[in-house]
């Protein structure tokens, strides 16, 4: 069969790209990307190329000329080629399958501000339970709806063990005597805007942004008479190194890195993990973490599954920023805690399960 992925998002790219590994095996395969995704693909190995339509017509003449049999997407805003793709290949007749990569905003990731489901794929590939129940409740038709599992996550459990037992990268070594720090950083400004009143591409001011959780972090380590490292960890999106927060104090060092760096080598080496509404926390718990989520003043519903679910701790004002970061360093086990059994959303099967989703279309055609 010859199948078409396509994700311009990096929650996307990061559930398909192990089903295009597993596809790669027996199909013709063609990877459609944004610039920011083809860079992730090609750092797992896998070629792509940029795709350029705007128009549910333009999708529709990349869809003549590619002549795939079934369509695997990444889930985006309704304006990204995703919702394009589907649409036309809807028209047309192509088979089309979604994988959801976070537990919220499900119903714009198939339709429009209003409500309206506009582009709803013939098979929606969702993590758990938990999800389906959101899902639905938002408007997304069960009917479409199949639980697989993630499997980027599935990827993170699978691979935990051996990046725990490898050697500690570059980017962690000092001189062994401080705490490593990371600080998982989102693009929450641009997202919800800077103040009250303001809104982003995601909705409106949530109660903080990156910058007031970064200062946060500095003044509250100032005040633990313990070395830390930290390491920030940038959205993909964000290529600027921003400077160290103007509040550091001397027993804290601090660097920004980019994408380029493997982010789960960095989850296995670090001994505590902070973030505020990231799925990257989720995959922080594969790693024997329980990382906290720090939301300052949250306004509206909370996004991070890692919190909404206890596996992360979930902190709300400085002053408990500050005690529980105090508590997690001075135990010497950091974030850490005992890994339990598999979860249920890091299924070892996640990849095979939305890869049988996509080859249904044929099965029925050769019965």
């Amino acid at each position: 069969m010859r199948l078409l992925f396509c994700a311009t998002d990096p929650g996307g790219s990061a559930c398909l790209a192990p089903v295009v590994k597993l596809a790669l095996k027996n199909h013709d395969i063609v990877v459609l990307a944004s610039e920011i995704t083809k860079r992730l693909f090609h750092q797992g190995g896998i070629d792509s190329e940029i795709i350029d339509c705007e128009t549910v017509d333009e999708a529709a003449e990349l869809l003549k000329r590619l002549q795939p049999d079934a369509a695997i997407l990444g889930t985006a805003a309704p304006e990204r080629a995703e919702s394009k793709l589907t649409i036309a290949a809807r028209n047309l007749g192509i088979w089309t399958v979604a994988v959801l990569d976070e537990w919220y905003r499900y119903q714009i990731r198939f339709g429009q501000e209003d409500g309206t489901m506009t582009h709803v794929p013939d098979v929606i590939c969702m993590q758990d339970d938990l999800a389906v129940t959101e899902a639905i409740a938002e408007g997304v038709p069960a009917s479409a709806i199949r639980i697989t599992g993630s499997p980027s996550l599935a990827i993170y459990a699978d691979t935990a063990e051996n990046l725990l037992l490898q050697a500690v990268p570059s980017i962690l070594t000092d001189d062994g005597q401080s705490i490593r720090l990371l600080f998982i950083s989102e693009r929450i400004a641009k997202g919800h805007g800077r103040s009250p009143g303001e809104s982003g591409f995601i909705g409106p001011y949530c109660g903080f942004t990156e910058e007031t959780v970064r200062n946060d972090i500095a003044d509250a380590l100032g005040k633990i008479d313990v070395n830390v490292r930290v390491l920030e960890k940038l959205h993909p999106h964000e290529s600027n190194i921003p400077p160290p927060p103007d509040n550091i104090q001397s027993n804290t060092t601090w660097q920004s890195i980019t994408d380029e760096e493997p982010l789960g080598m960095i989850l296995a080496h670090s001994d505590v993990v902070v973030g505020m509404q990231s799925v990257a926390l989720l995959e922080a718990t594969l790693f024997g973490h329980r990382p906290i989520s720090y939301q300052p003043g949250l306004i509206g519903i909370d996004t991070c599954t890692a919190a909404r679910t206890g596996l992360a701790v979930a902190v709300r004002d400085f002053d408990c920023l500050r005690e529980n970061l105090e508590i997690v360093i001075k135990s010497g086990q950091g974030t850490r805690v005992p890994i339990s059994l598999r979860p249920g959303f890091a299924c070892p099967t996640a990849s095979e399960r939305v890869l049988q989703a996509a080859l249904e279309r044929a099965d029925e055609v050769a019965e």
